[in-house]
């Protein structure tokens, strides 16, 4: 897409009516808009959660409850058999028993410790899923209100630009996104609070061992499970996993005190030599590592060199790209990539290889009948781009590794199991005939996409099609396009450095390969001489 040039102002700059203001506003309220509804979608997952968590924690309260206050019924029942038992002793005439159950007193009731505990554990986690929804609630309310509050209807735009830059100035200030990381933090603290307290439950049933070991099994995985996402993101560059807990430079700072502390407690019982005190503090060392790898996912974002990280771009642009114009886009970086081995040797794949030809074949579907037929000059858009296909598959011949081969027959000789990569034989009939075609464009540009092509894919190993069967070697071509001073001047019959360097290049392919092939002629005549004989 060509970018537009920013429209002509006149007046004062940043004044009331420069069109700066407009612009900010109106790309402003894009990114507000997509940050509130990323907000919302997390409130909304939480809200969910928490109300059914609140749900269940309240069932299992209800019922944990009643331990923490003596049990009524059970009074009665005791103090109704105690009086059963007197009667019957009253009736046969012999005094009561030392053995009957003593009726418990309202008095001296005492919960146990381990319903205490439970009770404790689950209120504490009731209470914290409540003020998380309580607090989702809020957030939500902040961010309809930053969204909303401050569109106007008459005020003009460089009000509305101030207003906003000041509002948004302060959800930096007051640490909102912390405010929402922390609400999480509290929901995950709450659901480990409830199970801490289903353990002891489940510890306290005299009967219940079997079924209090496989819970508390469960409960270690889960928990092993959440240490392992919180730990990763801290060794391990762009790691998917990660929790509310998972904060590199808390982390750090934990560390180092954590290090450093062990480190005093070992010096007062053991204390060192003057050499070990000559030394950094431990604490130090570690503590550097998850800032370490902050600043190594840093340096590879920003590496400018291409590497294998560029091409898994350039493949998933390719591939998955739903506007054609950005699967263009790609080719074309293709087509004027200058990188080493690493790169091309992630890129060239067999469905990036197989994308590339489509796309260029695409454009002469339904002239090989035609050969006659004129190729237009490049200020055709479809030609220009027919051209950027012609280069990428010019820098994918020359760079594979992998050897670009017809479907192998049984008679193909092709080694099983060796690495190639197929095309059909009527797309590489195409993509031959498409490169022969370019190659005789009047159009420089076009004429030298061309024949970078065919030299590129006949180093391959390649017979050029059957319908030029007539053509002048190849290097001849080149020599005379080259010595055409044409496309050296500045116009529309110019040509990028790149292409030059490209028609070099092939120039240097054709002079090898004709120098290799006078030898073996030269070699084959030297064996039929009559010496060898």
């Amino acid at each position: 897409m060509v970018r537009k040039p920013p429209k002509a102002y006149d007046g004062h700059a940043l004044g009331r009516d420069d069109p700066m203001w407009q612009c900010y506003v109106k790309e402003s309220t894009k990114h507000d808009g997509d940050m509130v509804e990323a907000w919302n979608k997390n409130m909304d997952v939480l809200l969910v959660f928490a109300a059914l968590f609140s749900a269940v924690v309240t069932a299992f309260l209800i019922e944990s409850y009643k331990n923490l206050k003596p049990d009524a019924a059970y009074i009665t029942a005791a103090s109704v058999s105690r009086m059963v038992e007197l009667v019957e002793s009253m009736a046969s005439g012999q005094p009561p028993s030392n053995t009957t159950m003593k009726i418990p007193s309202l008095d001296d009731f005492q919960p146990a410790d381990s319903d205490i505990a439970i009770n404790t554990l689950w209120f504490c986690s009731l209470t914290l899923s409540m003020t998380v929804a309580l607090v989702s609630m809020l957030v939500k309310q902040w961010g309809e209100g930053y969204l909303y509050g401050r569109h106007f209807t008459i005020v003009p735009y460089y009000v509305q630009a101030r207003t906003r830059q000041a509002r948004y100035n302060q959800l930096g200030r007051w640490k909102v996104r912390y405010v929402m990381r922390a609400l999480h933090m509290m929901m995950h603290a709450a659901l480990g609070l409830f199970l801490w307290g289903l353990i002891i439950l489940l510890r306290s049933m005299t009967r219940g061992s079997m079924l209090w070991t496989s819970v508390a099994t469960v409960v270690i995985c889960v928990f092993g499970f959440y240490l392992f996402a919180t730990l990763v993101p801290l060794v391990c560059h762009f790691s998917p996993y990660h929790t509310p807990l998972s904060f590199r430079r808390i982390w750090s700072f934990i560390t180092r005190i954590t290090v450093r502390v062990a480190y005093f407690l070992v010096n007062r019982v053991f204390p060192p030599s003057e050499h070990l005190r000559a030394l950094p503090t431990p604490g130090e060392a570690w503590s550097k590592k998850p800032a370490a790898h902050e600043m190594a996912e840093w340096e590879i974002s920003t590496r400018v060199t291409p590497d294998n990280l560029t091409a898994q771009v350039i493949i998933w642009l390719t591939s998955y790209a739903r506007d054609s114009s950005s699967v263009d886009m790609g080719i074309r970086a293709i087509a004027g990539a200058r990188a080493g081995p690493e790169f091309w040797d992630h890129l060239i794949q067999t469905d990036l290889v197989v994308l590339v030809a489509q796309r260029f074949t695409s454009f002469f579907k339904g002239t090989l009948e035609q050969p006659d037929k004129v190729i237009p000059n490049s200020n055709d858009a479809g030609l220009m781009q027919v051209a950027l296909c012609s280069q990428a598959l010019t820098k994918i011949a020359r760079h594979s590794r992998v050897p670009i081969i017809p479907p192998p027959s049984s008679q193909s000789g092709v080694m099983p199991g060796l690495e190639v990569i197929v095309l059909p034989d009527d797309q590489l009939s195409t993509v031959q005939y498409g490169l022969l075609q370019l190659s005789e464009s009047t159009d420089n540009m076009v004429a030298a996409s061309g024949l970078c092509g065919v030299s590129a894919w006949s180093s391959m190993g390649r017979k050029l099609c059957q319908c030029d069967k007539e053509r002048k070697p190849l290097l001849q071509d080149l020599v005379k396009f080259l010595e055409d001073r044409s496309f050296l001047e500045d116009g529309s019959a110019a040509i990028s450095g790149n292409l030059l360097n490209a028609l070099v290049e092939s120039l240097n392919f054709e002079v090898s390969y004709m120098t290799w092939e006078l030898k073996d002629k030269d070699l084959a005549r030297e064996l039929k001489s009559p010496r060898w004989r």
